[in-house]
């Protein structure tokens, strides 16, 4: 999937001197990139393509080749992802709220409780990302490629599990 990009742009970042990235050096993150891709395609799969548009965009520029600007590029596509899973949680949420609501209103013999699974599902999922990621980064034993693998995974797993709530609420194209 990504992982190609990532790790050629890290054996780049890593060969260049090292230094603080100045604010004229900043790579150009273009979030336009990612909403492009994603209103083009339908379904989870072809979806799924998008991930990473934006931010390895971003890293194909020389700015975006320091391990700094790698991290920035690949951040900036996370919290992108990471505005979506939050907006389509909680509509989502809301859905499932009402969803129990209507079953409890009918006298419903079978307990609502889809709001209840999906809050502790998303819990678990967060506490998952977590660990994943720590683990990737762990591969690194501490060296310089920790921080863009990391941030990648963080991209990378927010991503899938947006696409993954989409599909439950017929959103996912």
């Amino acid at each position: 999937m990504r992982g190609g990009f990532v790790a050629a742009a890290l054996l780049v970042a890593l060969a260049a001197p090292a230094g603080a990235l100045r604010a004229q050096d900043a790579p150009q993150y273009d979030g336009a990139l990612l909403t492009a891709c994603l209103a083009g395609k339908t379904g989870a799969e072809a979806r799924s393509a998008c991930i990473g548009a934006a931010s390895d965009a971003c890293m194909a520029l020389p700015a975006g080749q320091t391990t700094a600007g790698m991290v920035q590029c690949l951040g900036a596509e996370r919290d992108d992802w990471d505005r979506r899973l939050n907006s389509t949680y909680a509509t989502l949420m809301a859905e499932q709220k009402a969803a129990d609501d209507e079953l409890a209103a009918l006298g419903s013999a079978v307990k609502p409780e889809r709001a209840q699974w999906l809050k502790e599902m998303q819990r678990n999922w967060i506490g998952y990302r977590d660990a994943a990621c720590r683990f990737d980064a762990a591969q690194w034993s501490g060296g310089t490629g920790a921080g863009p693998s990391s941030t990648n995974c963080m991209l990378v797993l927010t991503a899938r599990q947006v696409l993954f709530l989409e599909s439950y609420l017929g959103r996912d194209g």
